[in-house]
This record gives structure tokens, C-alpha cells and sequence, in this order.
């Protein structure tokens, strides 16, 4: 903890990780790049960075999402092979 408004001042803020496990916290990770770079003139990050973090991500949820499918499917083949 900073002990001084100097100290404060030169202390960098402390990001959390984003938990990018879900498509709920890739699509939350999206948002506050976006709105981290979304004013051309006041963003944080360029046009690109923002592009590209955000192509990479929505590859993240896609790849989630067909995960999830993936499970569901092993699942319900498993429970077509026992019920025969």
C-alpha cells in the first residue's frame, strides 16, 4: 500500500487476470478492450491492438464453445452405447 500521494502516483494500478476459461469471460475481456481503445484519440491501445486482442479472443470462446459440444457429444454417444 502506497504510503504517500507520491508514492500513489508512481505506483502502477494492479490488473487482475481475466479468466478467459468461459465464453461469459471472453466476452467480458472484449468489452473492457474495447473500452480501453475505443476513442481514437484518448484509447490506451490502437485500432490494431484492439483488433487483434479481439480476434484472439473470439477464437478462445469459439474454441470453448466447441469444446463444450465436444464433451456433450462423448456423453451422449456414451449413454446411446450403454442403453443398446
Amino acid at each position: 500500500m502506497p504510503e504517500t500521494k507520491e508514492d500513489a502516483a508512481n505506483t502502477p494500478p494492479v490488473r487482475r487476470r481475466a479468466r478467459l476459461n468461459t465464453i461469459a469471460g471472453c466476452r467480458r475481456e472484449i468489452a473492457r478492450i474495447y473500452r480501453e481503445g475505443g476513442h481514437p484519440h484518448f484509447g490506451k491501445l490502437s485500432v490494431m491492438e484492439v483488433s487483434k486482442l479481439t480476434h484472439v479472443l473470439w477464437t478462445c470462446a469459439r474454441l470453448i464453445q466447441d469444446s463444450d459440444l465436444e464433451e456433450r457429444l462423448t456423453r451422449l454417444e456414451a449413454s446411446m452405447a450403454d442403453s443398446k
